[in-house]
């Protein structure tokens, strides 16, 4: 029978148990112990490109997790990098979010910070970015109990022409107190 001795049988080297089989060369597959499916979880062990639309998860109550410590978006080309949150729910007010979430298991001061949304940017492709403007969200002046108090503070940085340092220029405290750092420009608004 040519499929015994032909170059259309495949031959396999090794694998076990949920290993994904891969080519070797023509004819011959091989496990991957980067590589597996056990029925209910696909493992990638290593990098993992995919190209075209990606769905993760197919109902509501799904989760994605990344357990990484910088996670990029980086588009090919000049194409202009976007990330979108479309909420499909029809209560008022249930829109997308972004949320900052901090666990300490000691006590939570006050100035430590909440989270930051940070401005770079650079002239040449070397990986190195300048800050010029950032947000940061902070734990406000007061006492931060768990289930009672969550003062709350909001800061405004940017950086001068012909300067490399953030200096705060707006910050809202968790009594409602605006103090600003500069000059402050107030515009006439006329209604008719």
């Amino acid at each position: 029978d040519s499929r015994v001795w032909g170059s259309t049988l495949l031959d396999g080297t090794n694998g076990t148990d949920n290993e994904v089989a891969i080519f070797t060369d023509s004819n011959s597959v091989e496990g991957d112990s980067n590589l597996t499916w056990d029925g209910a979880t696909l493992d990638v062990g290593g990098a993992l490109t995919v190209d075209g639309n990606t769905t993760l998860g197919d109902a509501y109550t799904d989760t994605v997790t990344i357990q990484a410590a910088t996670t990029t978006l980086t588009p090919t080309g000049n194409n202009l990098p976007q990330l979108k949150l479309e909420s499909k729910n029809g209560t008022v007010d249930n829109a997308g979010e972004i949320r900052f979430e901090r666990y300490d298991d000691a006590v939570i001061q006050a100035g430590e910070s909440l989270g930051e949304i940070l401005f770079d940017a650079i002239e040449t492709d070397n990986g190195t970015y300048y800050s010029a403007a950032t947000i940061t969200g902070e734990v406000g002046t007061g006492t931060w109990t768990d289930a009672s108090s969550h003062p709350g503070a909001i800061r405004f940085w940017t950086c001068a022409d012909s300067g490399t340092t953030l200096t705060e220029r707006m910050s809202i405290e968790s009594d409602g107190t605006v103090a600003l750092n500069g000059d402050l420009t107030v515009a006439t608004i006329t209604c008719s």
